[in-house]
């Protein structure tokens, strides 16, 4: 499985089932639960639960566009340049907080002369960054000092910031009481404070919006990774790891304390709604990774999946992570991915992000790949020739966020 080339023929519902190990009619949930069996013995084995978040990654557009809007916009660090493994030629920036916490991470694969893809059913749809209490006005202005158009809100009883990225892709920046931890564990954030002042510097990861095909489907899927269902907000479902002892039978389930003030980097949440395809492009996200301690529970997890009824791929190495890749029957792409060996492998802490590293398999190829890769202190695609997703007529992109 490529990193970016999921084949939309392969997005139908059932296309990463098994049929050999579909789980038999007897053993099945009832059909609005769909075909992933999150009850199986399987279950039962050691794999652990996911403790949150690893990382989100999208495609963008021009290199250049995407390091200056996350980079000098939003005041994230830089802290990986590194290329797509199956695609050399593309650059694979990531951002993150000070010391490249798990959990902070954001990346995305630029493709300067991409046209743009379309918002839909299948995709991770919105990357929320978690900031503190009382930041919305600063962001508020920071964000129109740059151009930037920012409409306030509220979600799930927090207050919200939404915008798009100079490709179309949704953001949101929410104030969030827990902002500066991440994870079921609590890991404290170094937040990066060049441009940004401290007291307002996102945090890392808050949440991430799937739309899936199969909501049902995709809502099982997570409760086998150990997020658990805690409430809805319109067409909006909520999904918190580590909450899955709570009652998932209606959305008036009992909450436990996480469930009713998640941490940051521990929330999904997924539109309870049937939409068109999504059509993979720049402004459009890619997959979501959630954490695994380590290899060994990366391969439970494997087998876990497996004997849930999908076809997870065999585990890959990322180089600062293992991974393994799997699709789920409502088209989301997922990643487990492990916390090590970490993002500072091949580069110390105060370096990140400051030269191109590449994997120790394509370094024979170092000198051609500089050559490929687009620049990233100029534009390749100039402003205007920028995408206009205001052309794009708002059904076909999934209607509102």
């Amino acid at each position: 499985m490529s990193e970016r080339e999921p084949d939309l023929d392969t997005l139908a519902p059932d296309s990463g089932v098994d049929e050999s190990r579909r789980p038999s009619s007897a053993n099945r949930n009832s059909e609005s639960s769909g075909d992933v069996d999150a009850d199986s013995d399987a279950a039962a084995s050691d794999a652990p639960d996911t403790p949150g978040l690893h990382h989100l990654s999208v495609v963008s557009g021009d290199p250049y566009g995407t390091l200056t809007f996350y980079r000098d916009v939003l005041g994230l660090r830089l802290v990986k340049r590194t290329v797509n493994h199956d695609e050399p030629a593309v650059h694979h920036l990531y951002f993150g907080d000070a010391e490249a916490t798990r959990g902070t991470t954001f990346t995305a694969f630029p493709y300067p002369l991409d046209p743009g893809g379309r918002r839909g059913a299948g995709q991770p749809s919105e990357t929320a960054f978690a900031i503190p209490e009382g930041s919305r006005e600063y962001w508020q202005e920071r964000l129109a000092s740059h151009g930037v158009e920012a409409e306030a809100g509220e979600r799930f009883g927090e207050r919200t910031l939404t915008v798009t990225d100079r490709d179309g892709l949704d953001l949101a920046l929410i104030e969030s009481a827990g902002a500066g931890v991440l994870g079921v564990d609590e890991t404290p954030v170094d937040p990066w404070n060049e441009s940004v002042p401290d007291e307002h510097a996102i945090r890392g990861i808050h949440s991430t919006t799937l739309r899936s095909n199969s909501p049902y489907v995709t809502g099982r899927v997570l409760e086998l990774f150990g997020f658990g269902l805690v409430g809805q907000e319109g067409d909006r479902v909520r999904y918190v790891a580590g909450a899955d002892g709570v009652e998932t039978e209606g959305l008036d389930a009992d909450t436990t304390d996480l469930a009713e003030a998640p941490t940051p980097g521990t929330v999904v949440d997924l539109y309870g709604r049937e939409e068109p395809w999504g059509k993979e492009g720049a402004g459009t996200g890619h997959h979501v990774a959630v954490r695994m301690p380590d290899r060994a529970a990366l391969d439970a997890w494997h087998d876990r999946l497996l004997d849930a009824g999908l076809s997870p791929s065999q585990p890959r190495e990322r180089y600062y992570f293992d991974s393994v890749y799997v699709r789920d029957p409502g088209g989301v792409l997922f990643e487990l991915a492990t916390d090590g060996p970490g993002i500072d492998r091949d580069e110390p802490i105060e370096e990140l992000g400051s030269e191109l590293r590449l994997p120790p398999w394509l370094e024979a190829d170092e000198s051609m790949i500089r050559d490929q890769l687009p620049p990233l202190d100029e534009p390749v695609r100039y402003d205007d020739e920028e995408h206009d997703t205001d052309d794009i007529d708002d059904t076909a992109q999934g209607g509102k966020r």
